[in-house]
């Protein structure tokens, strides 16, 4: 399963902030790990959670006053397979701000 979004804001801030909320919500959660985010945008985080036959890797960045996220889960998953589609997820975003 993945799930991908993106909230635009009306500045920077506001992403800056929806950012920093990301970073609150998951690792309050139980169990949760911030590991190494890819360098995406203008800053991103990234977390792993689960348990030992369910995997969630979120990584979410901020490209100028917009958020993005991809949420991936599975059996198997590793956070290298995250980043790839937060990669392709944020060359669209790139793509669609010009």
């Amino acid at each position: 399963m993945v799930e991908s979004r993106t909230d635009l804001f009306d500045s920077a801030d506001g992403a800056g902030k929806d950012l920093d909320a990301y970073a609150r919500e998951y690792a309050g959660q139980s169990g949760a790990e911030e590991i190494d985010a890819p360098a995406l945008g203008d800053g991103a985080r990234a977390f792993r959670f689960g348990s030992a036959s369910d995997h969630f890797v979120l990584v979410a960045w901020r490209e100028a006053n917009a958020t993005a996220s991809v949420l991936a889960e599975g059996i198997a998953l590793k956070a290298a397979d995250a980043e790839r589609l937060a990669r392709k997820q944020a060359k669209r975003l790139s793509a669609s701000a010009r």
